[in-house]
């Protein structure tokens, strides 16, 4: 009789072994693998009105989704109202992922024309800036092209 009622004691303890096993298996994998981000990179200018909806548009969008979104601007003569406004949100929803990076020397680079720069050469500038790395899924997008709107995932 206690032959049997210890092992059916050393069953429940093998068991609560392998959950625990099997717990910190997973959580230990799952620390070592970063969890997808996304890092998006905003070029922006004087002419930006809706700076504060896409903001609040974009880190609603990652809360309801679970995904971690780093944001940089980058300043290519944003008025002082934006830059306010950045700085407004990221105080009042503390928002630690949003950097605003000023490139004075954009405008002499060669790859930089009146027109603007193609989403290549934008990366390739940043990647020189220190900005993006290599290992980051970063997603370009100039809130004054209209078309690259459709990248944001609102």
């Amino acid at each position: 009789m206690i032959i049997l009622f210890l092992s059916i004691i050393g069953c429940y303890l093998a068991a609560a072994a392998l959950v625990h096993l099997a717990y910190w298996f997973k959580h230990s994998y799952l620390a070592s693998r970063k969890k997808a981000g996304l890092h998006y990179i905003w070029i922006a200018d004087q002419s930006q009105t809706d700076m504060e909806w896409h903001l609040r548009s974009l880190f609603s969008f990652s809360r309801k989704n679970g995904k971690q979104v780093k944001l940089t601007l980058v300043d290519r003569g944003m008025s002082d109202e934006s830059v306010a406004i950045v700085e407004r949100f990221t105080k009042k929803h503390g928002e630690q992922d949003i950097e605003v990076k000023k490139l004075p020397d954009i405008a002499n680079t060669k790859l930089y024309n009146k027109q603007g720069c193609s989403a290549d050469h934008w990366l390739w500038i940043l990647q020189n800036e220190g900005v993006v790395n290599m290992a980051d899924s970063a997603v370009l997008v100039d809130l004054h092209n209209p078309q690259d709107l459709s990248k944001l995932p609102y």
